[in-house]
């Protein structure tokens, strides 16, 4: 806990000194955006370093502090969007992170690779030894090959 306390991203908006837990949803709503964001700035530590995390396994770099921003001036921004009679502030904020979240993977080219990849990729070598690969294909071979090479490469202990 002392970690988190001396990073200066933990409460920019000062320290709220609740929690949204145990309050219900219309104790909720009498609190202003601010208040809101401030009690459940501790979660939204935890999905962006949780993200931010993710991200770096994959090499793509992420500053944190861009998507605290993010998050906090959307959920200011749709405030007015959330209902208390629907369901609780922290709901709310999840289904806004994700959102967020799904929107900066789209503008970062980020595409997770297809389940089946591994598959594909081994079926497509048997075609290309088989000499009946289409250049279209060589190509998805060429790339699932990298996309693989790079996740084995993030596997490996350093």
């Amino acid at each position: 806990m002392a970690r988190r306390e001396s990073n200066p991203n933990f409460r920019p908006f000062g320290s709220a000194g609740f929690t949204l837990a145990g309050m219900t949803a219309k104790e909720q709503a009498e609190l202003g955006p601010h208040e809101r964001i401030q009690a459940v700035w501790p979660l939204l530590l935890k999905l962006c370093s949780g993200h931010v995390q993710r991200l770096e396994k994959l090499g793509i770099r992420v500053v944190m502090d861009d998507l605290l921003q993010e998050i906090a001036a959307t959920l200011l921004e749709r405030d007015d969007k959330w209902d208390w009679q629907k369901g609780r502030y922290t709901t709310f904020v999840n289904i806004v992170w994700r959102n967020v979240r799904q929107r900066l993977d789209e503008t970062r080219g980020v595409v997770p690779a297809p389940h089946n990849a591994w598959a594909t990729m081994q079926k497509l070598r048997k075609a290309q030894e088989a000499g009946g690969l289409s250049g279209a294909k060589q190509k998805t071979l060429r790339s699932l090959e990298i996309v693989h090479h790079d996740q084995m490469a993030l596997k490996e202990p350093r």
